[in-house]
Order: C-alpha cells, then sequence, then structure tokens
C-alpha cells in the first residue's frame, strides 16, 4: 500500500491570526490545499484520514472533494495534546462545516477533546503508535491501495518513527512544510518500508511559508 503524509495547510495560528491552537486555514492555506488536490486528482486515492481538528479537517474535505475519496476523522491523529485548553469542535460544527468528513461516535456536542488537557511526548509517541499499528492493519488487509493521511508537526514525527521502526529515544525531527508530501511503501509481507519521497514541496512554488518554521526542532510542551 502506498501511503501519502500530508502535513495541513497553513491554519490562522501559524500565522498567529488567532489564539486558538484549532483554528481553521489562512487564504495562504486553502491555495496549498488545492495544489496538493492537484497533484492527487489522477492518482486513484483510496480513502483520506484526518484529525477532528480544524485545519486538518478542512485540508481533507478540500482534498475529498477534488479526489472523490471518501474521508474519514480520527481522534487519535490529532495533534500533541489534543486541544490543550479547548475542549475540540462539537458534532454539530464538523457536521455542518465538513460533511464530507465521516466522524467517529466519541465526537459528540460537548466537544471531542474535553477528555484530555495534557500529553506528554512519551504520552504522543505511544498514541501515534496505535494510528501506526491502524495504519499496518490496513495495509495488511489488502483494502486499500493507496491512502492518504493528514499529518500535524509533532504528530506527524512520532507516527514516522514507528512507521520506520525508529526507538522513542533516538533524537529524530522531521521537518514538516504546510502541505508537504511524503511517501511511503508499505509491504507488509516482507516488513520493508520503502521512502519514496520526504517534504515534497515543488507543487507548492512561492506559497511556501519558510517564515513559520524557522524551529530546526519540534517545542514539545
Amino acid at each position: 500500500m502506498e501511503l501519502i503524509l500530508v502535513r495541513h495547510g497553513e491554519s490562522l495560528h501559524n500565522i498567529k491570526a488567532v489564539t486558538s491552537w484549532d483554528s481553521e486555514l489562512s487564504i495562504i492555506g486553502k491555495e496549498q490545499v488545492r495544489l496538493v488536490g492537484e497533484v492527487l486528482l489522477n492518482e486513484q486515492v483510496d480513502e483520506i484520514w484526518c484529525s477532528p481538528m480544524q485545519r486538518a479537517l478542512e485540508t481533507a474535505q478540500i482534498l475529498s472533494s477534488k479526489t472523490q475519496a471518501s474521508a474519514r476523522a480520527f481522534v487519535h491523529l490529532s495533534e500533541h495534546g489534543y486541544g490543550w485548553e479547548e475542549n475540540g469542535l462539537s458534532l454539530s460544527f464538523i457536521e455542518n462545516q465538513y460533511p464530507l468528513i465521516r466522524l467517529p461516535s466519541e465526537i459528540d456536542e460537548d466537544g471531542w477533546a474535553r477528555h484530555w488537557n495534557h500529553e506528554t511526548r512519551s504520552d504522543l509517541y505511544r498514541r501515534m503508535g496505535y494510528t501506526a499499528d491502524q495504519i499496518i492493519k490496513v495495509a495488511a488487509s489488502k483494502r486499500l491501495k493507496k491512502l492518504v493521511v493528514v499529518i500535524h508537526g509533532k504528530s506527524g514525527t512520532e507516527l514516522l518513527k514507528h512507521l520506520l521502526q525508529i526507538p522513542e529515544e533516538a533524537k529524530y525531527y522531521f521537518r514538516m512544510f504546510n502541505c508537504g508530501i511524503t511517501r511511503l511503501y508499505l509491504n507488509i509481507e516482507t516488513n520493508e518500508r520503502t521512502v519514496i519521497c520526504m517534504n515534497d514541496i515543488s507543487h507548492l512554488g512561492d506559497l511556501v511559508q519558510m517564515k513559520n518554521l524557522s524551529r530546526s526542532v519540534p517545542r514539545y510542551r
């Protein structure tokens, strides 16, 4: 199975236009996602996964509309710390704003992130281990040939560590630009992982937002 990891488009929080950790895409972010959609348009994507954070939902919705692939949200794909001090979006808000996204049962009217307000880096690593296991199971089932997963910066790094069998204590950090594309081929029968490309931004042109990625190492709370 080919796994395509796409970091969400630039969000309003990325450019410090809002204080909320769970913000929608900026104008540039929407255009970045549109360009990813152009890349994926003729690739026969089977399914798109995302977190229930607004920037990921919006990214997945645009890609789903462009590729006609079905889209699903999973809480375990969320960024480090879930919503931190925020409760997360309500079921009715998500259904109204992002009707193309199929939602899990744990998303309700009170906010999907209200049960979590702290997460260590080790907690995050374990959570993304579960996410990697779910991806491996899908690959083993041969149900999908091409899966797109919308990722976040920190949780995306920990997910890649699991997929590439890098131990938790290893100081590996994967710098992911907004709408950068990473492609892996997962051969479950031979336990091989082929890295096709990492953080490809060739499709973005002048929309690569270098100023928002000045830190070389992610900051974990």
